[in-house]
């Protein structure tokens, strides 16, 4: 990713105000886990976006969000890019996200509904028995041995 960060930082001197261009440094920042740099970009690309409630973006600073353990903003990022996008390509993906999300903050019950929605369709590369192995630990850790077996 450094290549292609050096090629947008030097687009970003030639158009400071191009919010596309910002978001796909971000994203280059949040690959090669410079949090706080793609947390900058990720503003420029908002404020110079003609349409901030771009999905793609959303989705990274979701991530963002994620990496750096803000779970309830990146809760809020993820929520958003489907409530923007119902149908979004990223959907199955942001699900399981979501669903770990409400793992890590004991919301057992929002986490299996992500989960079950999940089943007939996982997320690459993830499968039907990781799914079921997500729902089996939450029922565990909710003490209700009988259904995580």
């Amino acid at each position: 990713w450094g290549k292609a960060n050096e090629f947008l930082q030097r687009a970003i001197k030639a158009d400071p105000n191009n919010g596309e261009t910002w978001a796909s440094l971000a994203y280059t920042y949040l690959l090669g886990d410079d949090l706080q740099n793609a947390y900058t970009a990720y503003q420029h690309a908002l404020f110079h976006l003609p349409n901030p409630r771009d999905t793609q973006v959303w989705y990274g600073i979701g991530l963002l969000y994620e990496r750096c353990g803000s779970y309830d903003h990146a809760e809020e990022a993820f929520s958003g890019v489907l409530k923007m996008d119902p149908n979004s390509e990223k959907k199955s993906e942001i699900l399981f996200r979501l669903g770990n999300i409400y793992k890590q903050t004991q919301k057992y019950s929002q986490a299996l509904d992500c989960f079950r929605l999940l089943l007939p369709a996982p997320p690459a590369p993830r499968t039907v028995a990781d799914i079921w192995l997500q729902i089996g630990h939450l029922h565990e850790q909710q003490r209700d041995f009988d259904k995580a077996l």
